[in-house]
């Protein structure tokens, strides 16, 4: 639960302002653990990351859960009452977003699915006539993806030598706020195109209402395995960086955050790390406020995710 942090003086990797304390919290997946995770924030560039330094091994004991790479299927789906449909269906009505389609890319070629979790995006973009492979550190879920295309063990960090480049696409998908190093992810990323490849980055957005409302409850929030904290100026931003040049930008995930499924997230996530002194927010009461608030938002304040396409330039 939120905290007042202290001590905390690292600089923004983006423009070296000094990152402020936001909240912290719990795992909320391991509650046995005590350790408290401390995110901070640059207004500057609209970026905020975990502080706590991390180990790759401790990173990969995040993933020692119940965690949504660990299955082949979708889960069951809560019931609904005629409120719930109705919130839910309000907020399709609004909802413009797009999930990520091979149709977005110019034609078919090869793609490297980088931390292709159990394999979703390659099936998707086999099906359309796309050579590719995967990249995946979680040995459950890349057992999984396997059955569909080559999957090496490997990180955005640090990507297997069997690996070779000359692809067309490679992906990232959800992936880049859980690195340790973002910067060393991209500029593998950049190494893996051809002169002119497309990277597509899809990201929690965390400019996005939802996740001012509601901070660590937030289901993308996701402390400690979202270590990075990204809107659309800081993800510009740390792209340019590294040698891309964005081409498309897209905002999506709206109508899940008013299902079931959601508020049930939010649910279990107080239930491990709230106030054992306060009462349990009544998130479906929110989650209509937050409807009200965002059916007619920008774009940036209304989606839960961000997906930006990149050009590779430079050698």
């Amino acid at each position: 639960m939120t905290t007042t942090m202290t001590g905390y003086a690292h600089s923004c990797p983006l423009c070296a302002s000094k990152l402020e304390p936001v909240f912290s919290a719990k795992d909320y997946r391991r509650s046995s653990d005590p350790k408290i995770w401390e995110v901070v924030w640059c207004d500057q560039c609209q970026y905020g990351k975990v502080a706590n330094d991390m180990t790759p091994e401790e990173v990969a004991r995040f993933y020692q859960v119940e965690y949504y790479t660990h299955h082949s299927g979708d889960l069951p789906v809560a019931p609904k009452s005629i409120l719930d449909r109705i919130r839910i269906h309000l907020a399709w009505r609004f909802d413009y977003g797009t999930d990520l389609s091979p149709a977005e890319l110019i034609a078919p070629g090869k793609l490297c699915d980088i931390g292709c979790g159990n394999g979703g995006n390659l099936r998707k973009f086999k099906e359309a006539g796309f050579q590719v492979v995967g990249v995946e550190p979680d040995d459950e879920a890349r057992k999984i993806a396997g059955e569909i295309a080559t999957v090496y063990a490997g990180t955005g960090e640090s990507l297997p030598d069997s690996l070779q480049g000359g692809f067309d696409y490679v992906l990232l998908s959800h992936v880049l706020e859980h690195t340790i190093s973002p910067e060393t992810a991209l500029a593998n990323a950049h190494k893996l195109l051809k002169s002119y490849g497309v990277l597509v980055v899809e990201v929690p957005n965390n400019e996005a209402l939802g996740f001012r409302m509601f901070a660590e409850l937030w289901p993308w929030t996701d402390v400690p395995r979202h270590i990075h904290y990204f809107t659309e100026a800081s993800l510009r931003k740390m792209l340019e960086a590294a040698g891309f040049h964005v081409s498309h930008v897209h905002h999506v995930g709206y109508t899940r955050q008013f299902r079931n499924e959601w508020i049930a997230d939010q649910k279990k996530i107080w239930a491990q790390i709230g106030a054992p002194d306060k009462a349990e927010p009544n998130f479906s009461l929110r989650a209509w406020w937050l409807l009200v608030n965002t059916f007619m938002s920008a774009k940036s304040r209304k989606y839960d995710s961000l997906r930006i396409h990149a050009v590779r330039v430079g050698g």
